[in-house]
């Protein structure tokens, strides 16, 4: 059998030895192409699984939110009147229903939570067809809110971190809107009443110091524009201070009138405001959605 040539060896013909080395140059580019495309096909993959997880997690904050809002409603119907309307039951039981669908697409502890605070919307329930209001209506529909606020934070921004983005200020902004609804709903309470003690004067001080520093935390995490929005409200609500301690000290009866006038006003505002942080971050998360489709779809094009 003849000796096998050496590439180098000079009896090999020419042209074999240049072929052997242009093969040689191609399958080092060609295997770093693959190895790249491979790369931002995984990369493609792994963003979008994070994009349709963050979009659960999402939709289930902004369900949240949805079920507070009913709550609201209903609860100051029942302080006021110790009553609710069937449409007002309706629009409790419908935004509930859809929390549970929204938390059974996300799964895990977050759907556990989900649940947890839905049995208590069982309960809240009872309280409106018992035609139960006042004081007890008021703290066992604030409570229930709270965890949904709490539900609402863990699933918008899972990190826990404290940033500038969409999501931080629409979760500052819901609790800024939280207290100004339930301080609306104490004040009902104590017109009712006619007087305001000092518990009660410390509990309204409260729900005053967490809208004033909720959206102080809105406005710093809020786009330009928004935030001069935030800071008007801001504003208005320090403004009203004045306001809950002259009805404190009043010899008279207090003069509720005003005071029930401004927050109407103020919490609407938040909602308002929330509503457009809520929609930025939606959109932020549909952004994150789209490009992690392009990254995907591009490098397996190129695959």
């Amino acid at each position: 059998m003849a000796a096998q040539l050496d590439n180098d060896d000079p009896r090999r013909p020419k042209g074999m030895r240049i072929n052997s080395r242009l093969v040689g140059l191609l399958l080092v580019p060609l295997a770093v192409l693959i190895a790249v495309t491979g790369f931002g096909v995984v990369q493609g993959i792994t963003q979008s699984n994070q994009a349709s997880e963050l979009s659960g997690r999402t939709d289930l904050a902004s369900s949240a939110y949805t079920l507070i809002d009913a709550l609201e409603v209903e609860r100051s119907t029942l302080v006021a009147e110790s009553t609710s309307s069937a449409d007002q039951q309706a629009a409790v039981r419908a935004a509930a229903d859809d929390l549970t669908a929204r938390g059974a697409q996300v799964g895990g502890s977050l759907q556990q939570e989900t649940d947890a605070v839905l049995r208590r919307i069982r309960g809240l329930e009872l309280l409106a067809d018992g035609g139960i209001g006042g004081r007890s209506a008021l703290r066992s529909y604030s409570v229930t809110i709270d965890e949904l606020l709490d539900l609402a934070s863990r699933a918008i921004d899972p990190a826990g971190a404290v940033d500038g983005s969409a999501a931080a200020t629409t979760d500052y902004l819901a609790r800024a809107q939280a207290a100004s609804a339930q301080e609306y709903d104490l004040v009902k309470v104590l017109e009712a009443e006619g007087e305001i003690n000092a518990v009660s004067f410390q509990d309204l001080s409260s729900l005053a110091a967490s809208q004033r520093a909720y959206s102080a935390l809105a406005a710093e995490t809020a786009p330009a524009a928004l935030s001069i929005r935030i800071r008007e409200v801001a504003f208005a609500i320090s403004a009203a201070d004045e306001t809950r301690r002259d009805a404190f000290v009043a010899t008279l009866a207090p003069s509720f009138g005003p005071w029930l006038e401004g927050l109407e006003a103020r919490t609407e505002s938040l909602s308002s405001l929330r509503g457009v942080a809520r929609e930025a971050t939606l959109a932020t998360v549909d952004d994150l959605a789209e490009s992690s489709r392009i990254l995907l779809v591009t490098a397996t094009l190129a695959m």
